[in-house]
C-alpha cells in the first residue's frame, strides 16, 4: 500500500499513473470500436457480393458505374435480368468493362 497518497482540490486520486491507465484504456477501447466496425463492414460487402452472383435469380452482376468519393470508391453492379443493384467497393474486372463499352459482349 502506497503512503504518499495526493488528492487534487476535488478529493479525486490525484496520480499520474492511474491517468495514464484511463486514457490507454479509452484508446484500446476506440481501437476495439473501429476494428468492429471495419470487420463489419466488410462482412456486409461480401455479403451482398454473393460470389459475383445476384441472390434473386443467380445471374452474374454487371458493372455499371463508379461513383467517387472523397476517400473511396464504390462500383455499383446491376443484375440483367432482374435489374437488382448494389453497390460494393470491390473492383471490376476492368477487361469485361472495356469490353462492355466497346461492344463486344
Amino acid at each position: 500500500m502506497r503512503k504518499n497518497v495526493n488528492y487534487n482540490k476535488k478529493g479525486y486520486l490525484d496520480d499520474d499513473i492511474s491517468c495514464m491507465l484511463i486514457v490507454l484504456g479509452v484508446l484500446c477501447l476506440c481501437v476495439v470500436g473501429i476494428i468492429a466496425i471495419l470487420s463489419a463492414y466488410n462482412h456486409k460487402t461480401a455479403n451482398d457480393w454473393n460470389n459475383g452472383r445476384c441472390p434473386n435469380d443467380g445471374h452474374e452482376w454487371v458493372y455499371i458505374q463508379a461513383v467517387g468519393h472523397r476517400y473511396s470508391t464504390e462500383y455499383i453492379y446491376a443484375c440483367p435480368d432482374c435489374g437488382n443493384k448494389i453497390e460494393v467497393d470491390n473492383e471490376p474486372d476492368w477487361r469485361e468493362v472495356a469490353a462492355i463499352h466497346e461492344g463486344l459482349v
